[in-house]
C-alpha cells in the first residue's frame, strides 16, 4: 500500500532552500556537515540544482494553469454552442412543424436532397450515389432492398 507525502513540492523546496543557506551561512553547521563530506563546492552544487528544480516546479505550476484555463474555456464554449443549438432548434420547430411521412419540406425533391446529403455525411460520393439510385425514388429503393412486406 502506497502512502502519500505528507508535504507539499513547496514545502520541500523551502526546507531544502533553508538548509542550503543556513548551513552556507552558519559556520558551525558548515564545520559538521563538512566532516561528512559536504564541501563548499558541493553545496553550490546542490544550490545550483535547486534552482533547475524551482524553475521546473514554476513551469509546471505555469502550464497546469493554462492547462485549465483551456478546459475551461472549451467548457464555456461548448455551453455557449449546446446553449445555440437549442435556440436554433425551438427556432425550426416553431417554424417548421412536422409534417406526416417527410419531414419539414413536402418538395418532390426534398427524400432525394436528404438521401444525397446522408450519402455525403457518411463519406459515400453523392453523385455516384444518385447515379445508382436512378430516378427509383425512395420507394424505388425500399422495393429494391425487399424491405416492404
Amino acid at each position: 500500500m502506497t502512502t502519500q507525502a505528507r508535504t507539499t513540492v513547496a514545502r520541500q523546496m523551502g526546507a531544502t532552500s533553508l538548509a542550503i543557506n543556513n548551513t552556507l551561512g552558519d559556520k558551525e553547521i558548515y564545520a559538521l556537515v563538512a566532516a561528512y563530506g559536504y564541501t563548499n563546492a558541493k553545496l553550490d552544487e546542490g544550490r545550483q540544482i535547486h534552482a533547475l528544480a524551482a524553475d521546473a516546479v514554476t513551469a509546471q505550476s505555469i502550464a497546469a494553469g493554462a492547462y485549465r484555463q483551456a478546459t475551461e474555456q472549451v467548457r464555456a464554449a461548448e455551453q455557449r454552442a449546446r446553449a445555440s443549438y437549442q435556440a436554433l432548434a425551438q427556432l425550426a420547430r416553431a417554424v417548421f412543424p412536422r409534417q406526416p411521412a417527410g419531414g419539414v419540406c413536402r418538395h418532390p425533391e426534398a427524400g432525394r436532397v436528404a438521401a444525397l446529403g446522408a450519402a455525403h455525411a457518411r463519406g459515400r460520393n453523392p453523385r455516384r450515389f444518385a447515379d445508382e439510385r436512378g430516378s427509383r425514388g425512395a420507394r424505388g429503393e425500399v422495393l429494391a432492398r425487399g424491405e416492404e412486406n
